[in-house]
Parts: C-alpha cells; sequence; structure tokens
C-alpha cells in the first residue's frame, strides 16, 4: 500500500521517529544496553556522572560527522570532540574508562590484555512502520592507545537489529560477508560520505545535498551552546561562514605571484651579486672532479685486481704480446732460413774437406794419416773439455771462483760440501721469512676492499654510519619503496658546532647508540614491518618510529651536549632527534673530570661519563666516528687511508721479491756446488788436453814438411778445415737464433695464455669504456711486452698522486662553492634547495634567469604582469558582500514563515526574526577602496604611478590575510548585521522587541529560544513547506530547558508544536520541572564499585494537555 493510500498521512506529514538506541560496550554501559523513547518526549535523568552525557556522545559518535565535538560535560567542560588521551574519544569510551592512575597507565572497565568490541545503532521508525537502523561497529585490538588503532564498521538496516547477535562476528572485525549472510538485508558502506548520504537521503535530514549542515546544527542544539542574545543566537545557529572569505581566498591566491614577481624584482641584483663567481668555479670544479671521478672509475686508488684499471693492464698487455707474436713469427721464420743456409754451407765445407784427405792418402800420407786422425779425435775431446769447462764455469758463475789447477779445484769441491750442508737451514729461514709477509697480505687486500666500500658507500650518501648499517637501510628502502634519504639514522642528522669540535669523543661515546638507530616516520611504521619482515639482513637494525615536521630551535643550553651540537634542519626528522637527545636524564652536563658525580649525567672531554655510582670510559678500538651531515672530510681521509695502505702493498710486494730473488739466489748458488761435487778435474782439465794436442801438431808438421805435396795438400786441408769452422760455427749461431726464437714464442704464448684467462675471470666483474680505455693507453705510450709491467706499475704510481691531487683541488673549489650557496641560502632560505655543491644546477638556473633577463627585462616583466593582472576577483569579492547580505536575508525568509504559523506566548501571538544592516566607517573605507582597485584594471601607467597603485594593491590584500586582526571586521558579513526578535500579534502590531535573552521571564526566555532555533532547524532540515519536519528527532542537554516547572511547558510545546520528538538528558535537580511535559521518563544510575552504568523506566506520563484535548490528525 502506497504512503497517499494511507488515511491522515501524505509525503506533507510523513515523519522519522527514534524508536531504540542500542550501546555495547560504550562508556560504563558495560555488555547490551537497549533504550526505548517515546515518539512525543524521552526525559533521561539522573545524578552528574552516572552516564546522561555518554548516552547523548553514543547518538553524535554514531549519526554526527567526525568533526562534531562530543558534549562539553563527558570532557570535562572542555569544548569540542576529545583530542588528546585525557578527554573522552570513541577509544576510552569503548575501553569503559574511569580514571588515569598515578603512573599515567588508564584504569578501564575494559580490555586490560584483551581485545574489546562495541556497537552502536538508532532504530528509526515512520509512520507506515517501516523502520531504519544506522549502525556502526567497533573493535579495540589488544596495545590500542589511541582513537586510530579502533577499526570502524559501517553499515545500515531497513529494519530492526539486536545488537547482542553480533557478538560471534567480532572476532571477524564484522566482515560484511559474513554479517549478510546473518542479515541479509543490511547494506555496508565503505567511506563516511556513503554512510551520510544513506542516512540523510533515507531519513530526510536536508535537501539538496544539505544533510551534513543539518546534521551539524542538530550537533548545536544537542550540545546546548549558550547565547546571550538574539542575534548571537541566530549567527551562531542559523548562519553559515559567509562566501566572502573564499572570495578573499581566491584574492589572495591572485596577488601572490603577482608579489613575488614585485619582490623578485627587487633582490634580483643582490641574487646575481652573490653568484656571479660561480659559473667559474663551478667549470674548474667540474673539471677536477671529472678527473677524480675517472680515476677513482679506474680503480687506481682503491687498487686490487677486481678493478677497470687492472683490466685495462690486462688488455693493454695482451694487445702488447699480440704485436710482439707478430713479430717473433716473423723473427722464426729469418731464423728458419738462415740456419738452412748456414747448415748448406757446412755440408759444403765437409765435403772438400773429405776430398783433399782422400788426395793426401794417394800419395803415401799414411803416417801423417794415423797423426792426422789422433789430431782430430784429441781435438774433438778437447772440443768437449773445453764445451765441459765453459758450461761448468756458466754453470758455477754465482759462485764468483776462481781455479788454476787440480788442487785449488779439490778445496773448491770441498768448499762445496760445506755450504750445501748449510743451505736447507738457509732455504728455511727465508721461506719463513716469506710465508710471514704472504700471511700479511690478504689483511692489506681486505683492508683495501673495506675503505674502498666506505668510499663508494659515502659517496652516495650525507652521512657517516658504517658501511653494514648503510647495506641494512638500503635493503629496508627497497623493499619498501623508499628512498634511503627517507629512512636517516640519526647520527646522520646532527654534529658538533665548530667551537666544540674538542667534545667530539664526548659526543661520540654518549650518543652512539641512539645515533645508529634508523628512524621511521610513524605513520608508515606498521607498512614497513610488514614488508621487512621477511628480510635477510646482513646485521641487526634497530629502528623507532618517530613524528616528522618537528622543528628544530636554536635555544639549546651549551652546557650540556645537546646545546653543542647542530642538527640538519632540511630533514623532517631532525626535530625528534633534537628533543631525543635533550632528553631530561639522557642528556649529559658536559665537565671537567673533578667535578663527576651527582645523579645528573656527565661526560668529561675525554669521553668518561658517570651517573651516580655508575660510569664508563674508553673507546673500542677501531671504531669509526659516526656523527655527522658530510662526509668530504672522510672522503678524503679515506683516500689518504687507500694510498697508505696500497703504499704498504708494494712494499709487502717488494719485499716477497727481495725474498724470491734471494732464494733463487740461494737455489742457484747450491745448484752450482752441486755442480761442483759432480764435475771431475779431468773432465774440465783444458790445459792437458790442449797439450796433446799441440804435440801432436808438432810432430804431424814435421812429417808433412818432408813433402812437397803432402805439404800443399795439408795446406788445402788446413784452409778448408778452417772454412768448416767457420761455417760450423755460423750453422750453430743460426741454430742458437733459432731456438732463442722458439723460446721467446713460448714464453709469449704462455703469457698470452695467462693474461687471456685472467681476461675471462674479470669480464663478468668489471666495466670499462672504451673512452678510459683510449685514455689509459694514451697515458701509458709506446710499451713493449717485456717493459710493460714496469711502465704500468709507473702509470699507476703517477695516477694515484694525480688523484690526490685532483682531489684536494676539487674539495677546495667544492668548499667555495658551497660557501657562495650558503651564504645565499641564509638570505633566501628554501629547505628544498641543498648547499653542496651537487646543487649547482639550481643556483645556476638561478643566475641564467637573473642574467638572460636582466634587471630591466625584470622590471618590464612585472609592469606586463602588473597591467595583465586580472581585477575579476576583485569584483568577485565585492559582489559576494552582497551576495552574502542576500543569503542572509533568503535564508531569514522561510524561518519566519514557520514561525508565523506557530502561536507565541500566552496569548498564541507571533514571533518574527528581523535584520539591520550595520554600516561602521571602517567598512565604508574598505568597499570603497575595493571598488577603486578592482577598476581600471590594466592601464598603462607611468612608472611612478605603477608603483603607487602597487603599494596601495599590496596594503589592500594585507588586510585579507589571516594574521590580520581586523580581518574578520571586513570579511564576516555576520558582524555587519543586528539580528533581533519582535512579538507581534494577529494585525501585525508589534508587541515587544527581543535583543537580549537576560530580563525576560524563564519560561518566556526558553520559549523565545525553542522558537528560533526550532524554526531555524525545519528549515535546515529543509521541512519550512511541510506541515511538521520529516526527521523529528532532537536530542537537548539542560543547557536548552532551564525553566522552573511553571515555564518548562512552553518551551516543550514550542518544540513540540514545531513537531520534533524531544529526548532531554537532564541532572535530577530538573525532573521535577521537566516531568509533567514528557511521555517518558528514564533513569541513570550507576555502580561506584563496578563503575557499571544502568538505565531503565521510572514511569510513562500522560501529560494535562493530552488527557485534555482529544488525539489530532495532521493533514
Amino acid at each position: 500500500m502506497s504512503e497517499a493510500a494511507l488515511p491522515g498521512f501524505s509525503d506533507e506529514t510523513l515523519q522519522w521517529r527514534a524508536r531504540a538506541l542500542q550501546l555495547v560496550n560504550w562508556g560504563g554501559f558495560h555488555g547490551h544496553t537497549h533504550v526505548d523513547f517515546s515518539d512525543g518526549g524521552t526525559l533521561i535523568s539522573g545524578a552528574s556522572g552516572t552516564g546522561k552525557s555518554t548516552l547523548l556522545d553514543a547518538y553524535t559518535a554514531l549519526m554526527m560527522p567526525s568533526a562534531v565535538p562530543f558534549n562539553g560535560a563527558s570532557n570535562n567542560a572542555t569544548t569540542g570532540r576529545a583530542r588528546d588521551v585525557t578527554q573522552r574519544n570513541v577509544l576510552t569510551y569503548l575501553k569503559g574508562k574511569r580514571d588515569t592512575g598515578v603512573d599515567g597507565s588508564d584504569q578501564a572497565l575494559r580490555g586490560d590484555g584483551a581485545p574489546v568490541w562495541g556497537a552502536l545503532a538508532m532504530t528509526f521508525q515512520d509512520d507506515f512502520g517501516r523502520r531504519f537502523t544506522p549502525l556502526r561497529t567497533y573493535w579495540v585490538p589488544v596495545g590500542a592507545t589511541h582513537p586510530s588503532d579502533v577499526a570502524m564498521k559501517l553499515f545500515t538496516l531497513g529494519a530492526d537489529i539486536d545488537l547482542a547477535e553480533l557478538e560471534e562476528f567480532a572476532a571477524g572485525r564484522f566482515d560484511p560477508r559474513a554479517m549478510r549472510s546473518r542479515f541479509p538485508a543490511i547494506e555496508h558502506h565503505d567511506t563516511l560520505t556513503r554512510f551520510f548520504d544513506t542516512v540523510t537521503s533515507r531519513l530526510g535530514i536536508g535537501t539538496a545535498g544539505e544533510g551534513e549542515r543539518a546534521l551539524r546544527l542538530l550537533a548545536r542544539i544537542q550540545a546546548g551552546h549558550q547565547v546571550r542574545t538574539v542575534d548571537r543566537l541566530y549567527k551562531e545557529l542559523v548562519l553559515e561562514r559567509p562566501k566572502t572569505y573564499d572570495a578573499a581566498a581566491r584574492v589572495l591566491a591572485q596577488f601572490a605571484s603577482l608579489d613575488q614577481s614585485y619582490r623578485d624584482l627587487e633582490t634580483a641584483a643582490e641574487k646575481k651579486q652573490i653568484l656571479d663567481p660561480i659559473p667559474e668555479l663551478h667549470e674548474e670544479y667540474q673539471e677536477a672532479r671529472e678527473r677524480v671521478e675517472r680515476l677513482d672509475r679506474y680503480g687506481v686508488v682503491a687498487g686490487g685486481e677486481r678493478t677497470p684499471f687492472h683490466m685495462w693492464r690486462l688488455r693493454a698487455e695482451a694487445r702488447a704480446l699480440r704485436q710482439a707474436e707478430d713479430d717473433n713469427r716473423a723473427l722464426r721464420a729469418d731464423a728458419t732460413s738462415a740456419l738452412d743456409a748456414a747448415r748448406e754451407t757446412l755440408a759444403r765445407c765437409e765435403r772438400d774437406v773429405k776430398a783433399v784427405e782422400e788426395q793426401i792418402r794417394a800419395e803415401g800420407g799414411g803416417a801423417v794419416e794415423r797423426l792426422a786422425a789422433e789430431i782430430q779425435e784429441t781435438g774433438a775431446r778437447l772440443e768437449r773439455v773445453t764445451t765441459s769447462r765453459a758450461e761448468f764455469d756458466g754453470q758455477v758463475r754465482a759462485l764468483g771462483v776462481q781455479y788454476r789447477d787440480e788442487t785449488e779445484f779439490d778445496a773448491l769441491r770441498g768448499r762445496a760440501r760445506t755450504f750445501l750442508s748449510a743451505a736447507p737451514e738457509q732455504r728455511a729461514a727465508l721461506q719463513d721469512r716469506r710465508d710471514a709477509l704472504v700471511e700479511a697480505r690478504p689483511g692489506l687486500v681486505a683492508e683495501v676492499d673495506r675503505l674502498r666500500d666506505e668510499y663508494e658507500s659515502l659517496r652516495g650518501r650525507d652521512g657517516l654510519v658504517p658501511v653494514d648499517y648503510d647495506r641494512a637501510r638500503n635493503q629496508i628502502a627497497e623493499a619498501c619503496g623508499l628512498s634511503p634519504r627517507d629512512l636517516p639514522f640519526a647520527a646522520e642528522l646532527m654534529d658538533l658546532r665548530a667551537e666544540y669540535e674538542a667534545w667530539r669523543l664526548a659526543a661520540e661515546v654518549t650518543l652512539r647508540g641512539v645515533g645508529l638507530t634508523l628512524l621511521l616516520d610513524q605513520r608508515r611504521q606498521a607498512e614497513i614491518r610488514r614488508r621487512i619482515d621477511s628480510l635477510d639482513l646482513e646485521r641487526r637494525i634497530n629502528f623507532e618510529g618517530v613524528e616528522v615536521g618537528l622543528p628544530v630551535t636554536d635555544d639549546g643550553d651549551d652546557r650540556y651536549l645537546s646545546g653543542r651540537l647542530r642538527f640538519k634542519a632540511d630533514s623532517p626528522f631532525a626535530g625528534w632527534v633534537q628533543r631525543r637527545v635533550s632528553r631530561r636524564g639522557f642528556d649529559h652536563r658536559c665537565v671537567d673530570v673533578a667535578d663527576l658525580g651527582g645523579d645528573e649525567p656527565a661526560v668529561t672531554i675525554r669521553g668518561q661519563v658517570a651517573s651516580g655510582r655508575r660510569g664508563a670510559h674508553g673507546r673500542t678500538r677501531g671504531q669509526r666516528f659516526i656523527l655527522g651531515f658530510n662526509t668530504a672530510t672522510r672522503v678524503q681521509e679515506i683516500r689518504d687511508e687507500l694510498q697508505d695502505v696500497v703504499a704498504r702493498q708494494e712494499e709487502l710486494a717488494s719485499q716477497i721479491r727481495d725474498l724470491d730473488h734471494r732464494t733463487a739466489e740461494l737455489g742457484e748458488q747450491v745448484a752450482a756446488h752441486q755442480v761442483v761435487l759432480a764435475t771431475t778435474w779431468t773432465s774440465i782439465d783444458v790445459a792437458t788436453v790442449e797439450a796433446e794436442l799441440v804435440d801432436l801438431k808438432s810432430r804431424h808438421a814435421e812429417l808433412v814438411g818432408n813433402s812437397d805435396v803432402l805439404a800443399a795438400l795439408q795446406q788445402r786441408l788446413d784452409d778448408l778445415l778452417a772454412k768448416q769452422e767457420v761455417a760450423r760455427t755460423g750453422y750453430h749461431r743460426a741454430w742458437d737464433a733459432l731456438e732463442a726464437a722458439r723460446g721467446e714464442h713460448g714464453e709469449i704464448v704462455e703469457r698470452s695464455d695467462a693474461v687471456a684467462d685472467a681476461i675471462e675471470d674479470l669480464a663478468d666483474q668489471v666495466e670499462l669504456s672504451d673512452d678510459d680505455e683510449e685514455h689509459l693507453d694514451a697515458a701509458l705510450g709506446a710499451a713493449s711486452w717485456r717493459s710493460f709491467t714496469d711502465q704500468a706499475r709507473d702509470l699507476g704510481r703517477r695516477l694515484r698522486v694525480e688523484s690526490a691531487t685532483e682531489s684536494q683541488r676539487a674539495q677546495r673549489l667544492g668548499e667555495q662553492l658551497q660557501g657562495l650557496f650558503e651564504r645565499f641560502n641564509d638570505r633566501w632560505p628554501d629547505p628544498n634547495r641543498g648547499v653542496s655543491p651537487v646543487a649547482y644546477p639550481e643556483y645556476a638556473a638561478i643566475l641564467d634567469g637573473i642574467v638572460r633577463h636582466g634587471l630591466f627585462e625584470r622590471r618590464k616583466e612585472f609592469r606586463s604582469h602588473f597591467q595583465e593582472w586580472s581585477g575579476h576577483d576583485l569584483k568577485l569579492l565585492g559582489d559576494a558582500f552582497e551576495e552574502a547580505l542576500e543569503d542572509i536575508h533568503d535564508r531569514l525568509e522561510p524561518v519566519n514563515e514557520i514561525l508565523g504559523r506557530l502561536p507565541f506566548g500566552a496569548r498564541s501571538d507571533r514571533l518574527r526574526i528581523t535584520v539591520r544592516e550595520l554600516r561602521p566607517q571602517s567598512l565604508g573605507v574598505f568597499r570603497r577602496e575595493l571598488r577603486e582597485l578592482s577598476s581600471d584594471v590594466g592601464a598603462d601607467w607611468a612608472e611612478e604611478q605603477l608603483d603607487d597603485r602597487f603599494q596601495r594593491l599590496r596594503a589592500f590584500v594585507g588586510r585579507l590575510v589571516e594574521q590580520d586582526a581586523g580581518r574578520d571586521d571586513l570579511l564576516d558579513v555576520r558582524r555587519h548585521i543586528e539580528v533581533s526578535a519582535t512579538k507581534v500579534d494577529e494585525a501585525g502590531t508589534v508587541l515587544s522587541t527581543y535583543s537580549s535573552l537576560g530580563g525576560k521571564s524563564g519560561g518566556e526566555t526558553q520559549e523565545l529560544v525553542s522558537f528560533i532555533v526550532g524554526a531555524a532547524l525545519r528549515y535546515q532540515l529543509g521541512d519550512e513547506t511541510r506541515t511538521r519536519p520529516r526527521f523529528a528527532p532532537v536530542l537537548l542537554d539542560e543547557g536548552f530547558i532551564k525553566a522552573d516547572g511553571e515555564f518548562a511547558f512552553r518551551a516543550v510545546r514550542a518544540w513540540r508544536g514545531l513537531g520534533f520528538q524531544l529526548i532531554v538528558g537532564a541532572p535530577l535537580d530538573k525532573v521535577t520541572a521537566l516531568e509533567p511535559h514528557m511521555d517518558l521518563i528514564l533513569a541513570v544510575t550507576k555502580n561506584d564499585e563496578t563503575g557499571f552504568s544502568y538505565i531503565q523506566p521510572l514511569q510513562v506520563v500522560e501529560t494535562e494537555e493530552e488527557a485534555a484535548e482529544p488525539p489530532q490528525t495532521d493533514g
């Protein structure tokens, strides 16, 4: 059946009324509480502190926007919804907070070590019996300390619901799907906006999207705001903030850029003066930095074999080896050809000798031939002995000895036996020394790796925390999708002031613990915890969620360590760090050792700390300083340390090479002495064999001299033998040359293979660009493969020296740049603009803008900007004043129409709201200037007129800013009117005028207030054309019903005459006055021992009016 089909009802009369309020675990109301209301008037009474306001706040928490405050009485008479843990809020209501203990802990009825659930619901019913229930559920986890920890769900249901049935859904956090399985018609709302849209549209609260404004007025009425004049009553409860404020804000926004343009013009010259030197300085700085970065990229400072410089050495050596192999190939070809020619020459000589020897035999030279054979055999033996002697001399050359006969040779053998018996001990001693040096080498390599890792780490950040802490921080940042700069260590945000540098050790030993704490934005801490839980960090990291954005102050006390620190002001975490290290009981007083003692923590300049009977002294060896946010000094220290360690590596390598050389020499001497013992005197006695050969030759010459033919043949043979010897020597030389070439080829191939393997091993670890390779090739110059190692070592040494020089130059130039940037930033601060040399592009852009446009151009630009500046927003501001006044009159008309239909006072007169406009002189001056400035915009003024008009505009706009004391007097149009109420009879004759709410009888005042507020509420609810409001419930505290019994009925009658359902909270002393005019009286009591509150009906009252008058039907 439709609404229109029901007798006595239509859309003009249909109304929603509060049927019942339900609470679960709200304040002192423990468990499930159900409160029914009368359709007409319900009085909730009880002593102070029993829980009346708790019920009203339950309604506020359920039905009102979040910005609406709780009742003042529940917040110790403070105004506004609780904003801290000392006042009532959703969390304290759900836990049933009773008091705060001496230790600061909450004493509560619920939630001690266990989660708490709660719920609020109000069921409304219309004239057709249809019901609608808004519902909020709450879940309070264990350990909750802030209202934001409470999980809330929003529901609506077109029916009744018993909140006691929700307990089974609490553990599942009131999952909407589970809720729908039990209550199919329930609707879940994922935002407050959607929840309020549903509630206001279903219950008819407000029109055309004005539901939230109507709710705010209902909240003001419920809160019982007390005012003393009709003017304030109407302005505070009916009129909204005028549009003039928004119009003024648009003017300020539009003027801001114009004003900034003028300020830029004034400061451009000063900026240019400061920034003029930076391009040239930066160019030199970049050249030095690029050179240092190139050398760093090579790895010449860090050293080691995993560097681009070592890769270049291998590649360059490989190229030298390839060239050497090509040269050797040609050399072997030439040597082979030479050997073939020498072999043919020797064979020809041997054939000629054999032919002459046959001729000698044919001439009867048998004896000669035998002597010749002996000579040949002896000559061969001489050759063998000579060769053995030469080989022996070569093998024992390392001994540097001389021997002339067998006696001296035997003495040499004796010394050899003595030496060889002592050699093993000498060799062991050398090996032990070498092993000790080799054992020291990994430590130096590790030190180089550590310094190189720290160097690379510091180049990308501003702090000095250890590398493993930085790596762990980077892992956390990557897992959370953050920049490492969003996760600073506390140590990176504080440093010693220059004048207290001597106290660095004291600061380091006392602040190291907090300094190595990683700081998180507390708003993201829960998310970060989830993301890092699966990380496998190389070390344990302590972190703390902190409040960001706290200001850094300059009021530190330099008697304490915190007062001798400076903080990185451009970090949002710096303010927290300053407060943390300044905390009482943690901060240390700086004292001499004689002053140590007492309960206050203290520290000496040497780092000894004391607090009461406890103290500490000393510093962990090898532990580096961590405080500070400038790495330049530490980077230079690392460079110096790297150079020192590399020098120690080279010295160690030199000592090892020296020992290897001495071991090799010892080996050569051992081998030589072994050769001595293995050699006999006869095998090397050249003199004896030479004597034998001379004797044989003498006898042979004597025989040959007796025959001319034999003499001639012998001479021929001698010549041929000489040629044969020359040919044999040439053959041996050719052979030796070929063997040497082959040996060199073997060395080249062996070294090439080793270099190729090394290159392959480094290929995936080290990257070397073509440009860097060409640069290093040019620096090396020409080099053979045999001299390459020494030349490359010399180049590395030169490059390390160059790196140190260029680094110092870059640091000096960087400090000059930073000095200029700091001077600029001190003059024109910008927390987002750095002052280190990397910020150069920002300052260069500023300078470029000044230089490119010039001061004249800036002036021209400002003129153009000013002339083009639109006064449209100024015109809109002027219009906003008129519109705001029209809006006040527009709001007044429907309110007066409602009041005109309602009898007021004992004689049933009528009440009317009147408005009188005020015109203070200051407002007139302001409005006149506004009209003048908004006219003639864009005219071509002379320079003097331009400046004059701009200064007028600047002064005018300055009166619109929030900081101006007179701003509200100008912009708040509500201050430009005066509101009063008049009582008129049926003929319209004015009977009395109400300005002040004082001086009238209690009943008359209450009736007046109720009429004005009630009519305004009818209008705000969008019901000004209806016979009664669509949404009836109005909750009041005793602030709106203060009359004695004889007058209370008139105030109640006013509200009910306007068609509202009243729910009034009042203390016990007001019950007698209100009881006769209420349909239902509810009593709230509290058990002081348990802290639990209870509510129960006292009586259902039939008023005298209801008993005397027959039932009425609207229609």
